[in-house]
This record gives structure tokens, C-alpha cells and sequence, in this order.
């Protein structure tokens, strides 16, 4: 009788993975660099999209009772507030200060951020900054579990859509990660996510607009707790994905991130400048030219300052920005702008300067005369 063959209990793996690495083949003996997938990874894929697909679905609907005027208005500024919680919970804590230690922290701001990170629903912060680091460390190669060379639609919520690349599995398991071991904020998180996850993502969102203004139980489980969830997400998701494709590179040409516009930095309270933030990802400031309107981030981190809650706050000099720019930069830097020593006495001379400020000085003093 012939043996069974060793490939008879593997499945094959239809279209789960985009990874060229992943058998496509149960037929054949597989070469040393290739995998197979599971029964257990087939359901695990399919069920993330299922799951995606109807979330989103519901967000759509959602957005219907928003916009048709079905929602209280203390349930809209409840959500806002939510939502922006989460994030200065994500940036000011799961970003800078665990996954980059560009400050240090008090035990009490420490758990402060714990719960606002813990508010986003964005898995906990030991597994956010792990993912995080990664990222930098091997980014745009296949290590990179969002390698924004995979598309833009992959690093921006496709890599939670497929099975990891190998390669992020191997280097999963040597990314440093000691310095949050000792964390025992961090770690009474990672310990107990599901908990804290339920009382704060799921349960005080809901509760606070049923019990106070009476909003329906329906409309408290689509608007405060999915649609800002997934809002949440989304906004993360831009930092992976349009600050890799869109904007410029200042400070270093040689990988995908850029500075995107303000707009995006508004909207991801300060995590728009991405190019500066790959370049020098210890500045707390995560930009060169720190505005609180483009940065709530750096605003937040800045007053816990004052309140002597945030200490040890890390920023890249002068120098080495200007050395950066002039030996890996793209040229966009204002650095090359009106003072670049290209920029002779002769073309400054041949400048047109309109409204120059002593004809503006003049019409203001005139119309405070009138």
C-alpha cells in the first residue's frame, strides 16, 4: 500500500494572499522559501473580511441617520470628542512615547494615555508599538507589514485583509521590545485588553448618550462606538498610506514617506509630517515647524510639560536637520528657498517685491486717520 503523501493535509490556498511566497500549489514539493496555508488561516482571512465588509456597511448607514438629521447633536459632539481622545491616545501615547520614547512620562499621564490609547480600539499599546517599530525598521521591504510599495490600497487596510509576508513574521521575533516589558502600565494593558477594551470602546460610548439624553441603544452602537471606530481607523490608516504616496521629501529622498499637506496633518492631530518623522523618529515634535493647529500631538505633549507630567522631551538639532536636508533631501526644503546660496545678490536684485511693508504701513496709518 502506498503512504499517504505529506502534502495530502495541506489546502490549498486559493486567493487569501497576495505574498508570492504563499503555495499556490498543493501538487507539488514546495521550494525552501515557500509556506502553506491552514484550514485555521482560511477562516481566519475570510472571517476578517466578512467582518470588514459589514462594519463598514453599517458605517454607510450610519452616516444616513448622521447626515438625515436622525442623531442628537450632544451624540455628534460625543463622538468628536471619542475620536479624538483615541487619537491623542494613539499619537502622544502608543506612538511617540511607546514606540519611539521621544519623552518620558509620569505614572499618572502614563495611564492616562494608556486608557485614551485603550478608547481607539487600535489593539493594545504594546502590540501597536511593536507593529510600529517594525515598520521603521524595515520599511518599504517585505518585513514592513504595511510596505507601501505593495499599493496604496495594501498599506492602507489591505495587509488586514491577507496573511502577513514571512518576512514579518521572522522579524516579529527580533524586534526589541524590553523597555515595555518593564512598562507595568503597558503591560497591565497587553494582560487585560479584552476588559479594558469593553468598558472603554465599547461600553462607556454607548452608555453616556443612552443614559443622559436618551439617544436609542441602535444609534449609540452605529455613531459613538462604529462609526467612530472605524473613522479612527481610517485616519491611522492615511498616515500609512497618503503620507507614503503624496507630498515631498525634505529630509530624506531614499524611502516612501513624505510631508503631505496640512490638511491630513490636521486630521491626524499632527502625523502628517512623516517624512521628517522617518528621519528623525525621536523628535517628539514628529516636525520641523511645530504649529499646534497642524499638531495636537505636540500640543498635548508640550502642556503635559507644563504640568511637570511630561519630562525628558527629545528633539533633533538644527545642525543635523540642515545636514540632513543638504546630503539626503530632495531639494524641497525651504532651506534651497530665498536664502539658498544658489540664490546670487543678482536674482535677489532682479526680484519684484510687491507690497513691500512700508506701503502697507502707510495705508493702515491712513485709514486710522480717517
Amino acid at each position: 500500500m502506498t503512504p499517504p503523501s505529506p502534502l495530502s493535509n495541506r489546502v490549498k490556498p486559493d486567493d487569501l494572499s497576495l505574498d508570492p511566497k504563499i503555495r499556490r500549489s498543493p501538487y507539488h514539493d514546495p521550494p525552501e522559501n515557500e509556506v502553506f496555508l491552514t484550514q485555521k488561516d482560511i477562516i481566519y482571512v475570510r472571517t476578517r473580511r466578512v467582518l470588514f465588509l459589514i462594519g463598514h456597511l453599517f458605517c454607510l448607514y450610519a452616516l444616513y441617520l448622521v447626515f438625515s438629521g436622525q442623531v442628537h447633536s450632544y451624540t455628534l459632539l460625543w463622538s468628536v470628542a471619542i475620536l479624538y481622545a483615541g487619537k491623542v491616545g494613539i499619537t502622544a501615547g502608543a506612538h511617540r512615547l511607546w514606540s519611539h520614547n521621544a519623552y518620558k512620562a509620569t505614572v499618572s499621564l502614563r495611564i492616562i494615555l494608556m486608557l485614551l490609547q485603550t478608547v481607539s480600539f487600535e489593539m493594545s499599546a504594546y502590540g501597536w508599538s511593536k507593529i510600529h517599530r517594525i515598520h521603521h525598521k524595515y520599511c518599504d521591504t517585505d518585513s514592513d507589514p504595511v510596505n507601501a510599495k505593495r499599493g496604496f490600497f495594501f498599506s492602507h487596510c489591505g495587509w488586514l485583509l491577507i496573511l502577513e509576508h514571512p518576512d514579518v513574521k521572522e522579524k516579529n521575533k527580533t524586534i526589541w521590545m524590553e523597555d515595555l516589558h518593564k512598562d507595568k502600565v503597558v503591560m497591565f494593558q497587553h494582560r487585560n485588553y479584552a476588559l479594558l477594551v469593553t468598558i472603554f470602546a465599547y461600553l462607556i460610548p454607548v452608555f453616556v448618550p443612552w443614559y443622559y439624553w436618551n439617544e436609542s441603544l441602535w444609534t449609540c452602537n452605529l455613531v459613538p462606538f462604529l462609526l467612530t471606530t472605524v473613522i479612527t481607523k481610517h485616519i491611522t490608516f492615511c498616515v500609512n498610506s497618503v503620507a507614503h504616496y503624496y507630498g515631498m521629501k525634505p529630509y530624506n529622498k531614499n524611502f516612501s514617506p513624505r510631508e503631505t499637506n496640512p490638511f491630513i496633518s490636521w486630521l491626524t492631530v499632527g502625523e502628517g509630517w512623516h517624512n521628517f518623522h522617518h528621519a528623525f523618529p525621536w523628535d517628539y515634535r514628529n516636525s520641523e515647524f511645530v504649529g499646534y493647529a497642524n499638531n495636537l500631538g505636540c500640543f498635548f505633549i508640550d502642556m503635559c510639560a507644563s504640568l511637570r507630567m511630561a519630562y525628558d522631551l527629545k528633539t533633533v538639532s538644527e545642525k543635523e536637520i540642515v545636514r540632513r536636508v543638504k546630503t539626503s533631501g530632495d531639494g524641497t526644503h525651504c532651506l534651497w528657498g530665498w536664502n539658498d546660496e544658489a540664490n546670487t545678490p543678482e536674482k535677489k536684485a532682479a526680484t519684484e517685491i510687491r507690497y513691500p511693508k512700508e506701503e502697507v504701513e502707510e495705508e493702515y496709518n491712513f485709514c486710522k486717520e480717517m
